[in-house]
């Protein structure tokens, strides 16, 4: 499935009942529908996310967390940061 990517790291990504999801069932529906249709499969942070260097040309594979357990999971091979309304490369 993951083939095609140099994934050299693991990283559990915490979600939130109160600030993003109610229910895991929520969440589920946003990973399969909404994330992939509405955002072309890209994810925004509350804050600043994962950091990544740049120069380092690794993929990481994110597992998405609710309520104790893993319930979706990406390939994060760029990252963009949003500053004061505009898009900057890091």
């Amino acid at each position: 499935m993951f083939e095609k990517y140099n994934i050299k790291e693991i990283r559990i990504l915490t979600t939130s009942s109160e600030l993003e999801f109610e229910t895991e069932d929520d969440i589920r529906e946003y990973l399969r529908y909404t994330l992939p249709k509405d955002y072309e499969g890209r994810y925004w942070y509350r804050k600043n996310g994962v950091v990544a260097d740049k120069e380092d040309k690794k993929d990481i594979l994110v597992i998405f967390w609710y309520s104790s357990r893993g319930v979706g999971c990406g390939v994060m091979y760029h990252r963009e940061k949003r500053i004061l309304g505009y898009i900057r490369d890091i």
